[in-house]
């Protein structure tokens, strides 16, 4: 839901994205997902090197609940037999029922790109985790 908002400097009204608070950042542990309600929706909340990123809970495959998923780096393979390289800046969220994987950053399912997850938009506010559930 949006608010309007006059902005004072030009006396004009624009539109703000309403942020919920889910928690304190030290609630979240690194790497792990954490299920909150969020106005009526499941949302999983991921701590990844210092970011923060909100999901759907559910994967769109068959609906399991993707906070009991686990979270890691994206691998690539090299040119090479065993060569792998780790993206660490990509963190992946495995489905914990047949591990499908989804990029936190976009939504994106790593096997097949029309696949995704709704990705919401995060912000901290000192040590406060705060979410929008607007489109963007």
């Amino acid at each position: 839901m949006t608010n309007p908002v006059l902005t004072q400097a030009t006396g004009t009204v624009r539109w703000s994205k309403r942020m919920d608070d889910v928690g304190a950042i030290g609630d979240f542990i690194e790497g792990r997902p954490a299920l909150v309600h969020l106005r009526g929706r499941e949302v999983a909340i991921v701590k990844w090197n210092g970011e923060i990123y909100a999901v759907a809970a559910r994967c769109p495959h068959m609906n399991a609940l993707l906070s009991a998923g686990m979270v890691g780096p994206r691998l690539d393979g090299g040119c090479k037999v065993g060569e792998i390289s780790v993206a660490s800046e990509v963190p992946l969220l495995a489905c914990p029922w047949h591990g499908w994987q989804f990029d936190l950053r976009t939504g994106t399912s790593r096997w097949d790109s029309t696949c995704r997850i709704r990705t919401y938009r995060t912000a901290r506010e000192g040590q406060r985790v705060k979410v929008s559930l607007s489109l963007e």
